[in-house]
């Protein structure tokens, strides 16, 4: 049986509008030019990444201090008002029923993504849920965090079906040989040709599936 993972910002939830909204404001703030582009760049990043991102195209702060600034604006939103996404939970439900091994891997921090799954009631429902920079120690443009996750999984990438909704992951993941599912989300709007040329499958719902 194929082992199932899952992005989680912006695959599992709709929670791609916050860090938009985050990101470009404080921009816009600080007069910094950025391209327009910019979420669908930072999102395989981690939050780490797009500090060090913002920083290298002129926000005049240290990493520490936009992870700080992230965690503040974020932290509520995760807790308290991010929902999943159309079909997600029942779809999630039905597979593990199924016997599916559920796992996430995904560029989000811990002290957001735990409370958010918790308070959706499908924190249980996954065997791993792994945050990249956290316990992989990478992020998703690299291909070696998916065969690391297939390795942790006791089996191969090609065993291994990855869901996500940006076309850098979804390209690392299909370069290390896992079967692909491109998700719709509205910042990766202008992605959605390159995923299906790329994925296996492309959704605009899991109910879908």
């Amino acid at each position: 049986m194929k082992k199932l993972i899952f992005d989680f910002d912006g695959t599992l939830v709709d929670s791609m509008p916050v860090w938009a909204e985050f990101i470009l404001k404080k921009l816009d703030e600080l007069g910094v030019d950025y391209p327009d582009d910019i979420i669908k760049t930072v999102s395989p990043l981690g939050t780490k990444g797009a500090a060090q991102y913002l920083i290298d195209i002129g926000v005049n702060a240290s990493v520490d201090e936009l992870l700080s600034m992230m965690d503040d604006f974020a932290l509520y939103e995760y807790t308290n008002n991010i929902p999943a996404k159309d079909g997600v939970i029942n779809k999630l439900t039905e597979w593990k029923g199924q016997g599916y091994s559920l796992n996430i891997l995904t560029a989000c921090n811990h002290n957001l993504l735990d409370p958010c799954l918790k308070r959706l009631g499908i924190y249980e429902l996954f065997d791993n849920i792994w945050s990249c920079e956290e316990d992989m120690g990478m992020n998703k443009k690299n291909t070696d965090v998916y065969r690391m996750v297939s390795e942790k999984l006791n089996t191969v990438c090609e065993n291994c079906v990855f869901f996500d909704d940006n076309i850098g992951a979804l390209s690392m993941a299909h370069n290390a040989g896992m079967i692909t599912v491109g998700v719709y989300d509205a910042t990766s709007d202008d992605a959605v040709s390159e995923m299906k040329a790329i994925g296996n499958k492309y959704i605009y719902s899991f109910r879908e599936l």
